[in-house]
């Protein structure tokens, strides 16, 4: 962790909150008024900095890979070939597969905010209806949307336009839940289910509603164009696919590597407590990972298409 001061401009830039925002005041003492990974209260930085307060970062991030990270993603945006962006891909991968799924220290906030850099464009609308009704649910949808779109990257979904498009109806997926009216009680309903392994119809919450992927599509229009494929995917991403019980009642057999990747990744990150600043996804992460629900499944077709890194 380091320490340095920021300024209402670059928080004003960036938005996510790349550490804690601590507020310094006159007598020495520190206030935390934003954790590692949640989007900045702008107007309320901006009366502190009215008062000419002093703001610091307590930053948990490795800038050496989230720069060299962002220059990957760049040049994938504009790539003109597959063999570039194959190689593209490899200098990705092993770095998140060494920060995920090996054993090299790294943090997930770099990955978070590698793609909220390279990928996020939620409209203004949208990002409203989390502000002003459940920002957690905001936070947790990034991270969703962050591994999704990785993962895919990972198995050879390459084009750097369908990965942004991914980004953000991944954002988008449990938006119907907020608009609803998402809860604490409902988000703890639903982190029993994760942390249980259980089928998908025993938390009540999706029992209520079951259906809610498929209640989005006006806001996935926003942000893929309308493309059919998005709108697939997000009405899939609570399937349990290895019994066949979710939503759909779909099989893992009957779907392809990016629902299987949803499905996954709804298993991996936690509804409630999701504190990023302790910056490790070594241990306890990585040990998760390995025993979630269709991870060997999942690490079998990774090793196929990435082949030689794996």
């Amino acid at each position: 962790m380091s320490e340095r001061s920021v300024n209402i401009q670059e928080l004003t830039e960036h938005k996510l909150l790349w550490g804690d925002l601590m507020w310094v005041k006159k007598s020495g003492n520190s206030t935390r008024v934003g954790s590692c990974g949640e989007f900045v209260d702008l107007e309320f930085v901006n009366k502190l900095v009215e008062k000419e307060a002093t703001l610091e970062m307590n930053s948990y991030i490795n800038w050496k890979l989230v720069n060299e990270q962002l220059e990957v993603f760049k040049k994938l945006e504009v790539a003109t070939n597959e063999r570039e962006r194959v190689e593209l891909r490899d200098q990705f991968w092993i770095p998140f597969s060494s920060t995920f799924l090996g054993s090299e220290e790294g943090s997930y906030i770099d990955w978070f905010t590698i793609c909220y850099r390279s990928f996020y464009e939620l409209p203004k609308d949208i990002e409203d209806i989390y502000y002003l009704k459940n920002s957690d649910a905001l936070k947790r949808s990034m991270a969703l949307a962050s591994m999704t779109t990785l993962l895919a990257f990972a198995m050879g979904h390459m084009n750097y336009s369908f990965l942004k498009k991914l980004f953000n109806s991944c954002l988008v997926a449990d938006l119907d839940f907020v608009n609803k009216g998402m809860s604490e009680f409902h988000l703890r309903d639903l982190e029993k289910q994760r942390v249980e392994q259980s089928s998908a119809f025993e938390s009540q919450l999706l029992k209520q509603f079951s259906h809610h992927g498929a209640n989005v599509d006006q806001y996935l229009d926003q942000v893929t164009e309308g493309e059919f494929i998005f709108k697939h995917l997000v009405k899939l991403h609570h399937e349990n696919l290895s019994l066949g019980n979710g939503p759909e009642g779909l099989w893992s057999s009957e779907v392809g590597d990016l629902a299987h990747i949803m499905s996954f990744v709804e298993n991996l990150i936690p509804y409630v407590d999701f504190d990023l600043r302790k910056g490790d996804a070594t241990g306890l992460l990585t040990d998760y990972i390995s025993k979630l629900r269709g991870f060997e499944r999942l690490k079998a077709m990774m090793r196929l298409e990435v082949g030689r890194t794996a």
